[in-house]
């Protein structure tokens, strides 16, 4: 396929409460195209379209249809509206996430966004990988993500801003791959082979890649090329 029109291209919700809201359509999903992704948002009034993140390779374009709202980017806060096209370089120095501070929908196409749907686990599934999202709650403790979202009451909104962390392990250990990887908002890429990582429901508990200081939380320095909480050895991989 060719060609795909935004308007009529069926919508999902990508709903992680409480701070992130948005129907997204993906455009370029079931298309000839091989190297792009696009995708179509909007962002209810009030929401955020995704957590505060950056990409290591990866360049983002942002075109706003229709709206105004905020685009938080490098610590700066700057206001986007109708027309504005937005380009994000790689890199840790430009974490970046679109804020709808308005009273009306904000409608932003966005450029290659992978992670969607959530499974029954809270996990999602991709290219024979599962993956998980941690937040921290009270006193840094890693929460996980359920199929429903976060709720507020279990996690500490403000530190969530800035502290996170992601592990993505095999659907079929062995088949799929054979490496546990690791990454949080600090940038670095863990791994680790570990054969207990296999499958939904048998990924890393959220502090297994930092160090033993503080057991379940992802607040303290992670094990680089060293034993991390679950006994296995991580080693940076970028």
């Amino acid at each position: 396929q060719l060609i795909r029109n935004f308007d009529t291209a069926p919508r999902e919700r990508f709903l992680r409460a409480p701070l992130y809201d948005s129907m997204c359509a993906g455009l370029s999903d079931g298309t000839a195209a091989k190297g792009l992704g696009i995708a179509v948002d909007v962002v209810p009034p009030g929401s955020r379209s995704c957590p505060y993140h950056f990409h290591h390779a990866q360049e983002e374009m942002f075109i706003v249809l229709d709206g105004q709202g905020t685009l938080r980017v490098a610590g700066e806060m700057l206001p986007i509206a109708t027309g504005d096209v937005i380009m994000i370089p790689p890199g840790p120095e430009y974490p970046h996430q679109i804020l709808n501070t308005s009273d009306a929908p904000l409608n932003p196409p966005v450029l290659a966004r992978a992670l969607r749907t959530l499974l029954a686990t809270g996990e999602v599934e991709r290219n024979g990988y599962l993956f998980r999202l941690y937040l921290p709650g009270p006193r840094g403790v890693g929460v996980a993500e359920p199929p429903t979202g976060f709720d507020l009451r279990d996690v500490d909104a403000d530190l969530a801003e800035t502290t996170w962390c992601l592990y993505a392990w095999p659907i079929a250990y062995g088949r799929t791959g054979r490496r546990t990887f690791f990454t949080n908002q600090g940038g670095d890429v863990l791994a680790t082979d570990a054969p207990a990582y296999d499958g939904p429901g048998h990924g890393p508990a959220p502090d297994a890649a930092f160090r033993p200081l503080g057991r379940g939380t992802i607040t303290g320095p992670v094990a680089i090329g060293a034993d991390g909480n679950d006994g296995n050895a991580w080693k940076q991989v970028n």
